[in-house]
């Protein structure tokens, strides 16, 4: 397989549309940019437990290039990384994904509750050489280590935690998608729904999770993976919510919890409401074990149905 561009008659076959006026570059780059939006808003509205598939990704590289994002404001859609091959580690588009996650995260609920704001404060300064996706890939490593490194004993395991930090660095693909200051309020528009809303979207996916019977290891591996991923979604979408809105969006989740019914929804509720009301107070960062992770030791709470 090869792209449209790197077929041998391409280039005179363009020039040749150009010349007669059958190939607008400008509306060709609006479309392309367009479409992407259109991507990344049904991702985000639509799939928030889900990582952008990777066929998905290669998809879109093709618009990626035709879109012609200026070189301050780059924008590239992550791909999942495979923890059973990842000896090159993280890639540069990674690197632009975190300074975009610095630029628009410092100092929120999501800096906070992952324990990130001094690691963005590197990548955040005017220093070039602390901005490379090497640099980045020992971010996420002091991030695994400060996360902890208790987990599922495979022999994967320390890469699949090593691209979790870099998921959390990166906000993989969400920072982008919404904050984008060319993609991002198309974005928004076509998502037709405020962040808080958004949050509530993802949280219910992190339910769903919660409540999936995990009657064996992989199950419950799944599941955790699951709700830790659309968790991290309803993280970012609270830390870009007005302010006014995080009290209430915080008090709706609470409330949901306590809909399940749940004969522990209090339990739950403080496993993953009041760590984020500690982080939107300013109270400080979360102990490892509290925070919603996939591949670390946290526990999946799991429900235990009400009692008449």
């Amino acid at each position: 397989q090869v792209r449209l561009e790197e077929l041998p008659w391409y280039e005179r076959l363009a020039a040749a549309a150009k010349s007669h006026g059958l190939y607008d570059a400008e509306a060709a780059m609006g479309a392309a940019r367009t479409a992407i939006a259109a991507v990344l808003a049904a991702w985000i509205g639509g799939f928030p437990g889900t990582i952008t598939p990777n066929k998905l990704v290669s998809a879109c590289r093709g618009l990626l290039d035709m879109a012609a994002f200026e070189y301050n404001a780059p924008l590239s859609i992550l791909p999942e990384c495979s923890a059973n091959n990842f000896g090159l580690g993280f890639r540069p588009n990674f690197a632009d994904a975190e300074r975009a996650a610095a630029r628009d995260l410092r100092g929120t609920i999501y800096a906070r509750y992952y324990d990130v704001d001094d690691l963005w404060e590197e990548t955040a300064t005017g220093d070039a050489n602390l901005r490379t996706y090497m640099h980045m890939h020992r971010r996420a490593e002091q991030l695994a280590k400060r996360l902890g490194t208790d987990g599922p004993q495979q022999r994967f395991v320390p890469n699949a935690q090593l691209i979790e930090a870099g998921m959390i660095l990166t906000t993989h693909n969400c920072c982008h998608a919404f904050s984008h200051p060319v993609v991002g309020p198309i974005v928004r528009r076509l998502v037709d729904a405020p962040p808080e809303a958004l949050a509530l979207r993802a949280f219910d996916t992190v339910l769903r999770a919660t409540a999936t019977p995990t009657g064996d290891s992989q199950m419950r591996l799944v599941a955790r993976k699951r709700a830790a991923y659309a968790f991290r979604q309803a993280v970012f979408f609270l830390s870009v919510c007005d302010k006014g809105a995080v009290d209430a969006t915080l008090d709706k989740m609470s409330e949901r919890i306590a809909a399940t019914r749940w004969a522990n929804a209090a339990e739950i509720d403080a496993v993953y409401v009041k760590p984020l009301r500690g982080a939107a107070e300013g109270a400080g960062t979360p102990a490892a074990a509290q925070r919603v992770l996939g591949w670390y030791s946290w526990p999946l709470p799991v429900p235990k149905p009400a009692t008449n």
